[in-house]
């Protein structure tokens, strides 16, 4: 409900007091006209949802039966995600075992086809040439800082992985300690505990 304020003809309004009455009844009026509520909404249309699925355990259990498949649904591409990146791991493994061995074969055929300088230079030692065994000496130094070792030492128990015996001598009497190595005809060399060709020997026993 609305009121209008009266004024006389030159627009002055004719009392305050009458106005500022108005105006609060106007006001009052207005806040009276929201505080009521709107005759053509239902009171109880919101919780009518809440109470129909209440009311209906089918609607509830269909609810609780896609919330269920949406949460096995997140735990499925969870075990997917989980065992993709296992997988993806364990391949990076592979892979960089993979490619230590092949650089080790590399290096190893690489070492195995020096194997007879380092004869030459063993050669030339024994024969006195000059100026060979420094050679010799930084040559073996190099490749042993890089996992070379040398096979076969004289007085040592004789193994077959890593002796080849060319020479068997009988002792004069049964020691019973087996065979030992009691010379090295040629100098047997390993890489890096694989062994690239056997010490060639003389054993006894």
């Amino acid at each position: 409900m609305m009121r209008t304020i009266n004024s006389d003809e030159d627009g002055t309004v004719e009392d305050k007091d009458e106005v500022e009455g108005e105006l609060d009844e106007t006001v009052s009026d207005v806040v009276t006209d929201l505080e009521e509520p709107d005759s053509d909404e239902d009171p109880s249309r919101a919780g009518a949802e809440q109470t129909e699925r209440d009311e209906d355990p089918s609607k509830a259990e269909t609810d609780r039966d896609d919330s269920e498949e949406t949460q096995n649904e997140q735990d499925d591409h969870l075990n997917e995600l989980l065992r993709v990146t296992s997988e993806f791991a364990n391949f990076r493994k592979m892979t960089v075992k993979r490619h230590e061995e092949v650089v080790a074969q590399a290096a190893a055929k690489l070492v195995e086809s020096l194997l007879p300088v380092l004869d030459a230079f063993e050669a030339a030692v024994a024969q006195g040439v000059d100026g060979i065994d420094a050679l010799q000496s930084q040559m073996l130094g190099v490749l042993q800082g890089e996992g070379l070792s040398i096979v076969g030492v004289e007085g040592e128990s004789f193994d077959p992985i890593c002796h080849e015996a060319v020479v068997h001598e009988t002792p004069e009497e049964e020691a019973g300690t087996g065979l030992q190595v009691t010379a090295v005809l040629r100098t047997g060399y390993a890489w890096q505990s694989r062994i690239l060709r056997p010490a060639m020997v003389k054993v006894k026993g």
